[in-house]
């Protein structure tokens, strides 16, 4: 007699596990908007959209958030080096 073997069952997705995950989510984005937002100097959520979407150089809040509290290589050397790029 040959046996014969099931493929393994998925453990069901629950209301408590996408429930979980909800909140993990809701709590790393909050982590993310306290890291950018907290500091020596507080900015509003306002203050910090703006320098991240529409930025203005003159802007204090700008150089805040774009040198100091986003990761990453600095702005300004980024926007230096894709001005530099030839053009294809």
């Amino acid at each position: 007699m040959v046996a014969t073997t099931r493929p393994a069952r998925r453990a069901p997705v629950t209301r408590s596990r996408i429930g979980a995950l909800i909140a993990l989510v809701a709590a790393v984005l909050l982590a993310v908007a306290l890291s950018l937002a907290l500091g020596a100097q507080t900015l509003t959520v306002s203050e910090i959209w703006h320098a991240v979407v529409a930025p203005d150089p003159s802007a204090p809040a700008t150089a805040i958030v774009r040198d100091l509290r986003l990761p990453g290589p600095s702005w300004a050397s980024w926007s230096d080096w894709r001005s530099a790029r030839p053009a294809p």
